[in-house]
């Protein structure tokens, strides 16, 4: 990703989190934790985040780490990373496509570098929640949630 890449995604911060915040009221929450009022505002942040990442990544041709996952799905960033996702894709996309004779390689390098330094962030927040979640198996949740009463389900 060239730096005049993530000078034009940052560019369009603005359209960033107003496509996010619809995206992400699309979704019912999972949990009260993931209800779209709360994670909203968190979007500058996170962005914030995605930008300096970006910025210190220029040019790098590492491959992009897998999303992060969640065991028992209930973790209140999956909405919020998922709709995220899909905001600051199609503002890359939106970007590159008013780019005369844009290089095949160089767009998809974009692409890498932004989901590498998205799937990051993504990753941390995850995986951090999922350390104190309750039904996490690792901190001795029953593998089978069904065995769980109904009311902690």
């Amino acid at each position: 990703m060239t730096s005049a890449d993530v000078a034009d995604l940052a560019a369009r911060r603005d359209s960033i989190r107003t496509r996010w915040t619809e995206v992400l009221g699309l979704d019912r929450a999972s949990s009260a934790l993931a209800s779209p009022e709360i994670l909203v505002y968190m979007i500058d942040h996170t962005l914030d985040d995605l930008f300096a990442a970006l910025a210190r990544q220029v040019g790098e041709a590492i491959p992009a780490p897998p999303p992060a996952t969640c065991a028992c799905g209930r973790n209140p960033y999956l909405q919020y990373f998922a709709a995220g996702r899909q905001a600051v894709l199609e503002a890359l996309v939106l970007g590159q496509s008013i780019v005369l004779g844009l290089n095949p390689a160089e767009r998809d390098l974009a692409l890498r570098e932004l989901e590498r330094a998205y799937n990051s962030i993504e990753r941390e927040h995850i995986e951090n929640f999922c350390a104190i979640c309750q039904f996490n198996p690792a901190r001795g949740a029953p593998a089978n949630l069904a065995s769980l009463p109904a009311w902690d389900r």
